[in-house]
Order: C-alpha cells, then sequence, then structure tokens
C-alpha cells in the first residue's frame, strides 16, 4: 500500500503530492525548498510516533458508511501559535519545523490543508481561520472537532516523547490524518549538517547488533578516497577510511542524551572536526549499525554533501540495500550521479528481477518541484521516461 501525502499552502509551497514509497527521492532545480518538506514530513512522523492513536482531547470520527470495517481516522494531531507565546517555545517550534517564526506566523492567515490517501480509502481535512474541522469526503462530509484545554509544556526536543502538544487558540496549525491501513512508522532524521547531529538517538542501544548491510558497505567504501583537506595531517594518525569503521561511537552526554564522536586516542571530538566526508557519513553507518525497527524510516537531507562522485554511487547503492532490509528511505538531493544510479538500478530489475541489487520500479517514487502558473509545486514524475 502506498501512502500519498498532498499538502496545500505549506510553507513555500502551493501544493504538493508526494507518494511515500519505500524509497521517495524530493529533488528540484537549485535553490529548491524541498529540504522544507522533509522536515515537514519528519514532523508528522514524529507526531504520530509520540501521540500513536492517544492523542489528547481527541474526538474520534464515526465509521464512514463507504468502508464499514476501518476507522478511516486514525488519528488526528496538531500544533497551532497562540498571538503572544514565550520566546523558548518559539524557539522550540523553529527548530523542530525547521522554519523561521514569521513562516510560523503567517500560517495563522490561511487555512492548511492535508490529504493523505491509500489505495483503500481517502480523506480531506480542512481548517479554517476559527480552527473548525471538516472532514471532507464527496459521500460522507461530516464535522470533526478538536479543542484544547490550553498551552501544555512541550517536551525537549529529541526525546522518546518529543511531540507538539495542543496550543490552540482559534489559531491556523498543522492538521493531520493517517489512514487506519497505513500507520506511519518510526523515523530518523538526518539533516544536511550531519555532523553537528547529537540527541538523534531515543533508546538504550546495543552495538552488538550490528547490521550485516554496514560491513558490507564499509567494505565498499574502503575502495573510495576520502578528503584529506580539512585538517592538518599530523593531527590525525589513524587512515581516514577506518575513522568510520572502527573511531566512531555514541557516548552519553551530562544531560542524559546520545552524542556522536570520534575517538581518536584519549580524545572525544564531534564528527564535524573530521574530514567533510567523513563527518557526513558517520550518523548514517552509527544509525544503521544500532537501529533495527522494522518499517523504519530514515529522512536524509542533501545525502550527497561532501562527497565524491564514487562515494555518491555508493550511497545510491546503500539506499536500495536499505529499501531490500526492510527500511523506508526518504531523501532530498540535487545529485544527478545518486539518482542516476538508484534509476540505473531500477532499469536493473525491469532486465532482470532476481539481480540482487535492483530494486522493483513500484519501491522508488521521484519527486520534483516546478513552477506553476498558480505557484511552486512538488510532484511525482513517470519514471518510465526517465
Amino acid at each position: 500500500m502506498t501512502l500519498t501525502l498532498i499538502l496545500k499552502n505549506i510553507g513555500p509551497y502551493q501544493q504538493a503530492e508526494i507518494p511515500i514509497t519505500p524509497l521517495t527521492i524530493l529533488t528540484g532545480p537549485e535553490h529548491s525548498d524541498y529540504l522544507y518538506l522533509l522536515r515537514f514530513i519528519h514532523t508528522l512522523y514524529r507526531l504520530h510516533e509520540s501521540y500513536g492513536t492517544n492523542i489528547p482531547d481527541l474526538k474520534r470520527a464515526p465509521k464512514v458508511k463507504q468502508y464499514p470495517d476501518k476507522n478511516v481516522v486514525d488519528l488526528v494531531a496538531t500544533t497551532a501559535l497562540r498571538e503572544v507565546y514565550e520566546r523558548n517555545l518559539v524557539n522550540r517550534l523553529e527548530s523542530y519545523l525547521g522554519v523561521e517564526t514569521s513562516d510560523l506566523r503567517r500560517s495563522k492567515t490561511r487555512a492548511a490543508e492535508i490529504i493523505l490517501k491509500s489505495k483503500t480509502a481517502g480523506a480531506y481535512l480542512k481548517t479554517n481561520e476559527s480552527g473548525e474541522l471538516k472532514f471532507c469526503e464527496s459521500e460522507c462530509p461530516f464535522p470533526l472537532e478538536l479543542f484544547a484545554k490550553g498551552p501544555k509544556k512541550l517536551p525537549r526536543p529529541g526525546t522518546s516523547t518529543t511531540a507538539f502538544s495542543s496550543l490552540i487558540s482559534g489559531a491556523i496549525g498543522i492538521w493531520v490524518i493517517t489512514i487506519s491501513e497505513g500507520n506511519l512508522p518510526h523515523s530518523l532524521y538526518l539533516p544536511t549538517n550531519r555532523g553537528e547531529i547529537t540527541n538523534v538517538y531515543d533508546q538504550e542501544l546495543d552495538p552488538a547488533q550490528n547490521a550485516p548491510i554496514v560491513n558490507e558497505l564499509l567494505e565498499e567504501f574502503d575502495g573510495c578516497s576520502f578528503r584529506n583537506d580539512h585538517y592538518d595531517s599530523e593531527t590525525w594518525k589513524e587512515d581516514e577510511n577506518n575513522l568510520i569503521r572502527t573511531s566512531s561511537h555514541l557516548i552519553i552526554d551530562p544531560e542524559g542524551r546520545y552524542e556522536i564522536v570520534v575517538r581518536t586516542g584519549d580524545r572525544d571530538i564531534p564528527p564535524n572536526e573530521t574530514s567533510p566526508d567523513v563527518s557526513s557519513l558517520i550518523p548514517i553507518f552509527l544509525s544503521l549499525k544500532y537501529r533495527h525497527i522494522p518499517g523504519e524510516v530514515f529522512i536524509i537531507e542533501q545525502p550527497e554533501e561532501h562527497l565524491t562522485p564514487d562515494q555518491q554511487i555508493h550511497l545510491a547503492r546503500l539506499f536500495v540495500r536499505m529499501v531490500k532490509s526492510g527500511y523506508r528511505v526518504i531523501i532530498g538531493t540535487q545529485s544527478a550521479i545518486i539518482i542516476d544510479e538508484i534509476m540505473r538500478l531500477r532499469a536493473e530489475y525491469l532486465n532482470d528481477p532476481t539481480n540482487a541489487d535492483s530494486i522493483s520500479p513500484d519501491d522508488v517514487t521521484l519527486c520534483i518541484e516546478n513552477k506553476m502558473e498558480w505557484g511552486r509545486g512538488l510532484f511525482p514524475v513517470e519514471l518510465k521516461k526517465w
């Protein structure tokens, strides 16, 4: 089953349609804003991950007559803004959504719409300036109300309970519907500046659970040349190719958060003090090594950042292997190398479905940003023409 997100008036986009397949690629011309949509998608996943179906103050929708055996509206979650709110709350919202405060405030002036469709059911939810919610399906519209009991303390981002509490005061926010048979799995978000990632792990990790996919990839990357222009060679006595394999670790900081570090001798240093390509790859490798949640989604901004063409080709193959290992991957990239390699592996499947390194066409979606007469949009393209 493919879950499709149709977004209207979200950030810089007037409309976007994003089928969530095992491997979903967002791209566009230079200065595109598809990374905004990646952060938005991650927010949806974290809301579901934190709240599940136990959204506070939610009145469950009645059964829909076309689908009597399904709860079409599985959960509704919300973020909303007040006219006056504390500075620390604003900072948290900005950090979590990856947008500026002005963008968040502007969202109050217009209705936000989100549609999530599946093969068996569809739903349409719209809010207006008064905060009214309407479930609008052509044959059976009915009102769905959601009330809040006032602002609640927002948990520290990155904790296992992080989510946006209801902060409704007649203001427009972001409203989410998920279809019952399309439940969202856990997600891990790796932003562009991966060298400074901290607090990306929210559970105790067992390093003994080393996925074979990591060892296979490291063997391939051993043949790639890493950049050495980021630091004085006398500072580093260890082969750059082995920094990822033997020296990258997770530590727990004084606040109990997990932090990625590179250990050299008796020093613990952040990845951004290594060469740029190593700092980009370490979080991806560690995430695969330690996280084994079935169906988990990896959302990765610009995976090509700082990588050589050879490294980008190997990374594209990694994404295909991740899909075959049960992960889901959503990436935002402008790398023609990564996209072309994924398309090549897709073509391999058409020629030989038994090829272990190929990927089924049904498992790949490519969405491209375009400027229309009515504004900016992002839509899937027909890959048969690729």
